[in-house]
Parts: structure tokens; C-alpha cells; sequence
């Protein structure tokens, strides 16, 4: 028979032996596996139990990771050399949607074109709904960027790619973390300690392009946490927590806007007061 006290004991056993090399290596995945099963078996057990808990390792701690538009121009045109152009085409749409690797290798997308008035211009920008197993719901996603729109509409109606989810990973991740290499982000001769972003550029190459993406969308929405955590997130405070840390610098940041009101300085990573004027920026219009 199966209970809580022995589980716990049994874990924390294999745990000291799983960490006798590393004891920063994260145990989050043979924990969650446990839960899990417990679960299965009728077993209930507190989120916050001190042992095999349900939350995420990190906390924080990768706000940081982030491609700004021109890395993300690089990095598609390096899967574009290297893979070829279904890879580049899913990883343009990726960046812009950020479903789970699950999700993305399985999603057949359906795309409606939408358009967004600016100062008298129209603009065509992507909506789409996903549906994801893990939280077993359905998200609304959209697609600004004009590269990763005709990309997502490419594939209207049919998946990106026939292969196992297993084979496709493999894959995925090789060429991102080559990608990364080439725009800098980390070098192949670094062994990177857990808690620092090059940790998860190299160990987690496609869950980074979530954090990526979530960055990428808290600048275009004014830091609206609560709004983009509708495109994806259970709860806000998760975006807040995990992804995308509300800094000192957003605070100062707030207001500006790169279509509406730039800075006298500007840097690689644009901020906008509201999506539409995103939108209008990312199709070369700035405001007279």
C-alpha cells in the first residue's frame, strides 16, 4: 500500500542521492511526477507541503530572460539556415504566442485577421485560440508581429510538422540553443549555475522563449501583467512571480511609449503605452 509518510521518506532518499553531484540541481520534476501519482492513488496532499510540493523552483529568478526584436530576428533567420523554414516559421509564431512546446507541436492554427486603427492607418494583426492540456482551458492568442502573422496564416487548417513530440523536441531545442550561442547569449564553454539566465537559455531553450514572449508583451501592453496573463497564464501573480518581475526600471518606464512618446535615449528593447501602437510600430509607423 501506498502512503504519504513512507512516499516522503522513499523521495527524500532518492533525493540526496539525485543531488550528491549538484545540490543546486532542481528535483521539480521527479516531485511533480510523485504528486502526481499520489493523486492517482486517492492521496491528497497540501500545495504546500515542505517535501513534495506543487510549486515551481523558480522564483523569479530568470525576469531577465529576454530576446529583444532584433536578437529575435537573428536567432529566426539562424533556425531559417540551419533547419530550414517550417523551424523558422514556428519559431516566429512561438515568440509572438507562446504556447507549450505540447501545444505547439499539436496545434493546428486558425487564424482570423483582425485590424487595428491608428491615426487614421489600419493594421492587420493575428487572433487565434489554443487550447491548453496542462490547464485544460483555452486561450486567446494574437499575433502582431507581420512576419510571424503571414507564418501563422501559412499553416491555416494543418500542423507545422509530422513528427513524434519527442523527435521535434530534440530538435527544437538543439537549434535554439545554437541560436543562442550565435546572438550571445551564452557560450558553450560555461557550465551555468542554476538561478542565472544563462542556466536556462542553455537548459531550457524552448521554455525560454515563454519567458521571452511574456517580456515581450508586458512591454507592449505598459506593464498590464493582468492583461497578458489572459493570453496564457492561470493567475497574473505567476506571470508577476516567475516570468516577468515588475523592476525599478518599469517604474521610471511607465508612460513611455516608442509609436507615441519616445525616450530622448532609446534602447534595443521597445516599450509601448497599448498593443495597437505595438502594432503600429512594428509596421515602421512612428507618430509626427
Amino acid at each position: 500500500s501506498t502512503d504519504i509518510n513512507s512516499a516522503k521518506l522513499a523521495f527524500n532518499e532518492f533525493d540526496t542521492l539525485y543531488r550528491k553531484d549538484d545540490p543546486n540541481i532542481t528535483n521539480e520534476r521527479y516531485r511533480k511526477v510523485l504528486r502526481s501519482f499520489l493523486q492517482f492513488r486517492g492521496i491528497s496532499i497540501p500545495n504546500k507541503d515542505p517535501v513534495i510540493h506543487g510549486g515551481s523552483d523558480s522564483q523569479g529568478d530568470y525576469a531577465t530572460v529576454a530576446m529583444n526584436p532584433q536578437e529575435v530576428e537573428l536567432v529566426a533567420k539562424f533556425i531559417g539556415e540551419s533547419k530550414g523554414e517550417v523551424y523558422q516559421d514556428m519559431f516566429r509564431i512561438h515568440h509572438e504566442s507562446f504556447p507549450r512546446p505540447q501545444t505547439l507541436h499539436s496545434w493546428i492554427p486558425n487564424i482570423e485577421i483582425k485590424y487595428a486603427d491608428v491615426d487614421g492607418e489600419s493594421y492587420p494583426f493575428g487572433q487565434s485560440s489554443v487550447y491548453e492540456r496542462k490547464q485544460h482551458k483555452h486561450y486567446n492568442k494574437l499575433i502582431l508581429e507581420p512576419q510571424a502573422l503571414d507564418a501563422a496564416v501559412k499553416y491555416q487548417g494543418k500542423r507545422f510538422i509530422d513528427l513524434p513530440f519527442s523527435e521535434f523536441l530534440s530538435e527544437y531545442a538543439g537549434v535554439l540553443r545554437e541560436a543562442y550561442v550565435e546572438i550571445g547569449k551564452i557560450s558553450p564553454d560555461i557550465v551555468y549555475p542554476k538561478g542565472t539566465d544563462g542556466w536556462l537559455w542553455t537548459n531550457k531553450p524552448v521554455y525560454s522563449i515563454r519567458h521571452s514572449a511574456a517580456v515581450q508583451w508586458i512591454n507592449r501592453t505598459s506593464f498590464d501583467v493582468n492583461l497578458v496573463a489572459t493570453m496564457g497564464w492561470e493567475k497574473p501573480d505567476t506571470l508577476t512571480k516567475y516570468y516577468a518581475r515588475i523592476s525599478t526600471n518599469n517604474i521610471m518606464e511607465k508612460g513611455v511609449c516608442y509609436y507615441c512618446s519616445p525616450p530622448s535615449v532609446m534602447s534595443s528593447q521597445p516599450l509601448f503605452c497599448s498593443a495597437p501602437h505595438a502594432l503600429a510600430y512594428t509596421y515602421g509607423a512612428r507618430r509626427k
